[in-house]
């Protein structure tokens, strides 16, 4: 199912973007995250939704559902000049796709500010507290920037991790 939330977008100058992308030890902002697990964070152009490009990345968020289950929460960060209004449209793509993701919507200069230029689409990777883990971003750099040499090991130690949190409070 595909819950769809609205980011906050009030009081920033144009100007004040982030000259760099995310990167690992960075937390994220401009998405609201559940806080209670670790997080897949998607971020892609909304009008993508409407061709092909997406397919691929999709089939490996797909991969990733079944192989992980619950032990991650899938949150896609759709950028358009239309924001909310294109939720909809990410909605019924991701329903298509078989990917049960939360929505949020942003515009193009807020998105900026919070991620940094030139960051779409990519994909981050980040613990129950937001902090970054991991970061897929699109060409030039094309890599995957990370604190372990492969995501699934990250995913199920994130998890664990989490979990252990949960059994001490």
């Amino acid at each position: 199912m595909v819950v769809c939330c609205a980011v906050a977008l009030a009081g920033c100058r144009a100007d004040s973007g982030r000259r760099v992308p995310l990167a690992v030890g960075d937390t994220i902002s401009g998405v609201v995250l559940s806080g209670s697990q670790p997080a897949l964070v998607w971020v892609f152009q909304a009008a993508e939704c409407l061709g092909c490009n997406l397919t691929d990345p999709a089939r490996s968020v797909r991969a990733l559902q079944r192989r992980y289950g619950d032990r991650f929460e899938t949150v896609v960060l759709a950028v358009s000049e239309l924001g909310v209004e294109d939720q909809g449209m990410v909605g019924r793509f991701l329903e298509a796709q078989r990917i049960s993701a939360r929505v949020a919507a942003t515009t193009p200069a807020a998105h900026e500010r919070n991620f940094g230029a030139g960051s779409i689409p990519a994909f981050y990777l980040v613990d129950s507290k937001g902090v970054v883990e991991a970061v897929q971003l699109p060409p030039p750099e094309d890599s995957l920037h990370s604190r372990s040499d492969s995501p699934g090991d990250l995913i199920r130690q994130l998890a664990e991790n989490w979990r252990l949190e949960q059994t001490r409070q």
